[in-house]
């Protein structure tokens, strides 16, 4: 566009000189030309984005149309209220095709008890994540099963056996709405609509963060930044605790919850995290063994298989894995009195 402007300038200004055409001749023509050539650079400009947003339209539409690979299982019922016990059973899974050498889980048995509190330690690829998912049913075992109340977890929908556990992970999601409309999110579905102020506030309140609310411009009615972003990660560890508090689900999962906080705010949130998970069936995954010490029973994890269990008194006793983990944690940090999970 540029070399047809510079054309018609040359040519322009040779017929002005020849007398073929007047100076305002040559101006008004060049204007209109520029005006002409506006809407086409305008066009060269979104072509680009429209390429972009027809690209993403694709894969949004792959995607919605993908099938899982877990889904109800023919004949699945609605989960009951479950009381909480947990029992894994010679539990074998892997990514991908099976390859017993290349398994993240190999063999893996537990039970836990209702309001049992169970600290998930070991090195980073040992299979806690994977553990934890199984619960959720975010894969099926290859062999072995889970088990909630005495049912394999298969037997229910996947709508019922979700909504009866909380999650709380280390990046908890939050979304560019209120912060009343991001609490009740947790209720699910129509739920969240039934949810009162009243529940909202307590939820908060549970989770330390009905102070700092209020605080905020709008207070509950305050619109977030996307995933959070205008709240400090703190803050938004409190709100994901208070959504997950609106569920009051018998089943907790607490994935590196306090990883990142600062001092000041990790306490906040340790607190508020002991004060949800009083009397529920909670799973701790952690680096940290000083924030799980507590927990009624320590499974450390390696290599796919439990490798140590008991309580962390018990581990430090027998002197092996865990307890040689903890003391190379220990020179790293002075360790303050453990704070975190109800004391057995």
């Amino acid at each position: 566009m540029a070399v047809a402007q510079a054309v018609v300038l040359w040519r322009g200004v040779q017929l002005v000189l020849m007398g073929q055409a007047t100076p305002g001749d040559l101006l008004v023509f060049f204007t209109y030309l520029k005006v002409a050539f506006k809407p086409m650079r305008q066009l060269a400009k979104y072509t680009g984005q429209i390429a972009k947003a027809i690209a993403s339209g694709e894969r949004i539409i792959d995607l919605l149309e993908k099938v899982p690979d877990v889904r109800d299982s023919k004949g699945a019922q609605i989960a009951p209220a479950f009381r909480g016990d947990i029992c894994c059973e010679n539990v074998t899974f892997a990514y991908g095709s099976y390859d017993s050498s290349q398994s993240a889980l190999r063999g893996l048995s537990f039970h836990a008890q209702p309001g049992e509190q169970i600290a998930i330690v070991g090195p980073s690829g040992g299979g806690k994540s994977t553990l934890v998912s199984l619960l959720l049913r975010f894969y099926d075992p290859i062999e072995g099963g889970v088990r909630i109340d005495g049912h394999d977890i298969r037997e229910y929908t996947l709508a019922s056996l979700r909504q009866q556990i909380s999650i709380v992970l280390q990046d908890s999601v939050l979304f560019s709405a209120s912060v009343r409309d991001n609490i009740a999110y947790g209720a699910l579905g129509g739920k969240a609509k039934k949810i009162t102020d009243e529940q909202i506030e307590a939820a908060a309140r549970l989770a330390n963060a009905h102070e700092f609310i209020t605080q905020l411009a709008d207070g509950y009615e305050t619109i977030l930044g996307e995933r959070g972003s205008t709240l400090s990660g703190g803050q938004r560890q409190r709100i994901a605790i208070a959504r997950a508090a609106i569920r009051n689900a018998p089943i907790v999962i607490l994935d590196e919850p306090t990883t990142g906080l600062d001092s000041v705010s990790e306490a906040a949130v340790s607190e508020a995290l002991n004060r949800l998970t009083q009397n529920k069936t909670t799973f701790w995954i952690s680096h940290n063994l000083r924030t799980v010490q507590q927990a009624d029973k320590m499974l450390y994890i390696e290599q796919g298989r439990i490798l140590e269990r008991g309580t962390h008194t018990e581990l430090m006793r027998r002197g092996d894995r865990y307890a040689k983990l903890y003391r190379l944690q220990a020179k790293a940090t002075e360790y303050p009195q453990p704070y975190l999970l109800n004391p057995a």
